[in-house]
Formats: C-alpha cells, sequence, structure tokens
C-alpha cells in the first residue's frame, strides 16, 4: 500500500474536502459513499504520535462511507495463492459509529482496469455491502467495535492464485449515528503473513515519488510569452515538460488556473516522463499561464 498514513494529499492539500464517490481524495485513496458526500481530510493530526491520519467524515446520516485503494498489478500479482494481513489503525469521535469493518478485494478481470467503484449494493445497517462483478472479499468482514481510543486493528485472507489487481476497503457499515461523526484511519498495511506487525514508515520523500507514479499536480504557474509572424509556423513553439518522477503509463494532463491571451494552447506528446505545450499564435503576440496535473490512476 501506498500513503498509509496519509500524508500526502496532492490534490487538496490537507483541506476538508467533499469527495464525490469512486474519487480520489490523498493520494491513492477513494471515497467511496452511499451518497456523494464523503468528507475527507488528510494530514489531520487528531490520532497524535506524531504521525498523520485520514479524518473520514460521515456528513450525512444514515449512509455508510469508506476509503479503498487499488494495488497495480505489477506490485500485488506475487501475492498469489499467499496468506496476507491487512492492519489499520482505527478510532472513532463516538461509538455510535464504532461498527467499522475491513475487507480485502480481488480483482479479476483485466489488470489495472478494475471497475472505478466496486459496491454494487451498500445493503443495510449491519451487512457487508455487496461487491460488482469480478470483485471478491477474501476475508469475512465483521465488526471490529472501533472505539474513541486509536488501536491496530488486523483482518487476514488467503488470497486466490488468478486475480490480477488486490484492494483494500475500510468503511462504517453502521447507520445509527449522528451526522458528521468522525472515523480516523492511520498506519493501513498490508504484508504477507497471519499477523500484522507495526507500520513500516517510509520517507516522505520516497512516499511522495510513489504517489507521484499515478498523479501529479503542479500548482505553481508555468507561463510562456511570445511574438512573431503568427501565420509563419504551424505550430508556432512546442515547449517540453518533464514529469517529476516516471508515471506509470501515459497520463491525461489538464491544464488549470488558465489565463491565455492572443494564443492557442494545446498539450501534446504525452508519455510516462513528460509532455508538450504547443503554442500557435493568433497575433502578433501572445502568452499563456497555468498550472497543470496529471493523472493515470488504477
Amino acid at each position: 500500500l501506498i500513503n498509509g498514513q496519509f500524508s500526502i494529499d496532492q490534490r487538496n492539500a490537507g483541506v476538508n474536502t467533499v469527495v464525490a464517490s469512486a474519487a480520489y481524495g490523498p493520494d491513492r485513496w477513494k471515497m467511496l459513499g452511499e451518497d456523494n458526500l464523503g468528507s475527507l481530510k488528510a494530514k489531520d493530526t487528531t490520532v497524535g504520535g506524531g504521525r498523520f491520519n485520514l479524518a473520514l467524515t460521515c456528513v450525512t446520516a444514515n449512509n455508510k462511507y469508506g476509503i479503498l485503494q487499488f494495488i497495480e498489478g505489477i506490485n500485488c500479482k506475487d501475492l498469489r495463492g499467499k496468506t496476507v494481513t491487512l492492519t489499520a489503525n482505527l478510532s472513532v469521535s463516538n461509538t455510535r459509529l464504532g461498527n467499522i469493518k475491513m475487507g480485502i478485494i480481488e480483482w479479476t478481470s483485466t489488470e489495472d482496469s478494475p471497475t472505478s467503484n466496486p459496491i454494487s449494493t451498500w445493503n443495510v445497517e449491519g451487512t457487508t455491502p455487496t461487491l460488482a462483478a469480478n470483485f471478491t472479499f477474501k476475508n469475512t468482514p465483521a465488526n471490529l467495535n472501533v472505539t474513541t481510543t486509536p488501536t491496530a486493528y488486523s483482518v487476514t485472507a488467503t488470497l486466490g492464485t488468478t486475480f490480477t489487481n488486490l484492494a483494500v476497503f475500510i468503511w462504517n457499515d453502521d447507520k445509527s449515528y449522528t451526522a458528521n461523526d468522525v472515523v480516523y484511519i492511520t498506519d493501513v498495511q498490508l504484508e504477507t503473513g497471519s499477523l500484522g506487525t507495526p507500520y513500516e514508515a517510509r520517507l516522505y520523500g520516497t512516499e511522495f515519488d510513489l504517489c507521484q507514479r499515478y498523479y501529479q499536480a503542479v500548482t505553481n504557474y508555468y507561463a510562456f510569452a511570445t511574438s512573431g509572424t503568427y501565420s509563419s509556423y504551424n505550430p508556432d513553439y512546442i515547449f517540453p515538460i518533464s514529469f517529476m518522477t516516471t508515471m506509470r503509463a501515459s497520463p491525461t494532463v489538464t491544464r488549470t488556473s488558465i489565463t491565455d491571451s492572443s494564443i492557442t494552447v494545446s498539450i501534446v506528446q504525452v508519455h510516462t516522463n513528460g509532455f508538450g505545450v504547443q503554442l500557435e499564435l493568433t497575433a502578433g503576440y501572445g502568452s499563456t499561464q497555468f498550472a497543470w496535473n496529471a493523472a493515470i490512476e488504477i
């Protein structure tokens, strides 16, 4: 697993943010919910101990919410046929939200192309959600009776021999809570064997590099200005931009915070190590200013 202490949050910079179901919040983690009102705050410090945690706020009562991480096939297929243990440090703001469950999930269809939302039906309170086609729980999720005291909980499963991806899923299976009750999550780790061991933290820079294999965001502006006879060339210029880390496949690159003047800007020549910015003048002088992000999540 990557970003198990939720210290990396390129999208929202640790700001408490409502995240749509099946969309990404903190790096590598998706929010899943019965509605689109699950709120995620990475880099929270409620749990303490000098580490970050995630604060998952259950905004609307009578709905289930959780987080999920897909594991890239190249990083998990060596676990086929083995016993693995998922461990997480969990606590809640009030024990009326204590029915927290954890699941180890297999995906058995096309590698690195799982269905975006693995939940078919959330089901009633206390009943584990039904998964979509080609997803299977490998453990039997049970009520962990989570309390207000941060505690490490573990679940174990023996994996099949044909899966193409794994996922881990942590959620509240409770509906008898008050709106805005919170689940605190940190130290999430998946390892071989039948026992959970203490969390093995990585250096922050190492964790950040691992996250950038899937998503990169540059919030400071790139600015280009050019002049000339705008009809002379087509295009007028192409400028290369390199990614900070090689990405797992050619990503989708999106410009944000855009200011264009007398210029047409296109993203071209996208590959795993970078992309080109193509500039075409529409007058004798043109300029552009923008930030960007690149995404190739699973």
